[in-house]
């Protein structure tokens, strides 16, 4: 993936500055001076970087503990070091990346007793999504439509036993909750709790025990939001949650 062009000379930035100059700055004076001269530039990139990131670790893509390399990331992705940084910042500052002095940057590990802060955030907001469905009627009929076929792609990914497969179309289902209301804000929010949910399972080792279990409970949902018994779809995602978070604090227990 190319997210954009690069900054501080490189070809597309419209600027060219001389080298020696450059290269006898500080690093912390040489990143001010890039940001003051490209902010948009480096803005943009980073934030479409950060979503494709949070995207990948969505898909499991990145494992928990895993390092990521600045260089191989650069690489990878086709962006400066800067606009590298820039997104590594703000997957920190989103709890999906942490920082660790004089070794790098990590992909975040989660342990039980980080499970009460996430599932409670999960009900409130999921439960609130879910209370407003129709407010948005196409939103609505998008969501419709996404738990639908991530019912079917889980479905599938059973019978294939593929593991990831069905973390993502039980992601799909979840994130089409948080999009319900055509809300641009909840539908980001959204992405990063279930980006860090992904982690959670992950941890466990055993994605299996954590998704399988609850197929059942999102066609259960899906067909009391078809009726428009949201009431009733409200009650069956706080015990979809709450089992889920007693089955992944003994996986994790398990794991610890």
């Amino acid at each position: 993936m190319k997210v954009g062009a690069g900054v501080g000379g490189e070809r597309g930035c419209g600027v060219h500055w001389k080298t020696k100059a450059i290269s006898a700055l500080p690093h912390h004076s040489l990143h001010t001076m890039i940001m003051n001269h490209f902010p948009h530039k480096i803005r943009s990139a980073a934030d479409q970087l950060y979503r494709h990131i949070s995207k990948e670790i969505l898909e499991g893509v990145y494992r928990p503990d895993q390092q990521l390399s600045e260089m191989a990331a650069s690489e990878k992705y086709g962006v400066s070091r800067n606009t590298l940084r820039e997104a590594f910042r703000l997957l920190i500052q989103e709890g999906l990346l942490i920082h660790r002095p004089n070794r790098g940057v990590f992909v975040r590990a989660f342990t039980v007793a980080d499970l009460e802060d996430l599932y409670t955030f999960r009900r409130m907001c999921e439960a609130a999504c879910l209370r407003h469905i129709g407010s948005d009627p196409d939103a609505t009929a998008s969501c419709i439509a996404a738990m639908r076929q991530s019912c079917l792609d889980a479905d599938q990914a059973m019978a294939n036993q593929d593991w990831n497969a069905l973390a993502i179309a039980n992601n799909h289902f979840h994130m089409a909750i948080f999009s319900s209301g055509g809300n641009s804000r909840m539908t980001r929010l959204g992405r990063t709790i279930l980006a860090q949910s992904r982690l959670v399972f992950m941890t466990s080792g055993q994605e299996d025990k954590v998704h399988v279990p609850f197929i059942r409970d999102n066609k259960r949902m899906l067909e009391q939001i078809e009726r428009g018994s949201l009431s009733a779809a409200v009650i069956s995602l706080e015990q979809y949650l709450n089992r889920s978070q007693a089955n992944m604090a003994k996986l994790l227990a398990e794991k610890q």
